[in-house]
């Protein structure tokens, strides 16, 4: 989880007007694939932990379950919206 937060730090969004935009554009697919793996990986290792006999353990994996799964569709809206305004053209482009 840790290596996911420090690589989302890394997205720049690439704006339109941007001679690098392509490059940042590939950056920030690959640094947004990158989290998601990490976090898939986060789950697969705390999925082993949330029907734990100890209580704390077992809210502690389920709790942290359910925050991974929350970023990750956080995350997918906003490359999603980021799409969405880097084609747009005009105002009403923007769902």
């Amino acid at each position: 989880m840790r290596d996911a937060l420090v690589e989302s730090e890394r997205i720049q969004v690439p704006t339109p007007t941007d001679p690098e935009g392509m490059h940042k554009a590939v950056d920030m697919y690959t640094i947004a694939e990158a989290v998601s793996d990490d976090y898939a990986c986060a789950a697969t290792i705390l999925t082993n932990y949330k029907d734990s006999k100890n209580e704390y353990v077992q809210q502690s994996a389920q709790t942290l379950l359910e925050a991974i799964k929350t970023t990750k569709e956080i995350n997918a809206d906003l490359i999603s919206m980021m799409e969405s305004l880097y084609k747009a053209t005009k105002a009403e482009d923007i769902d």
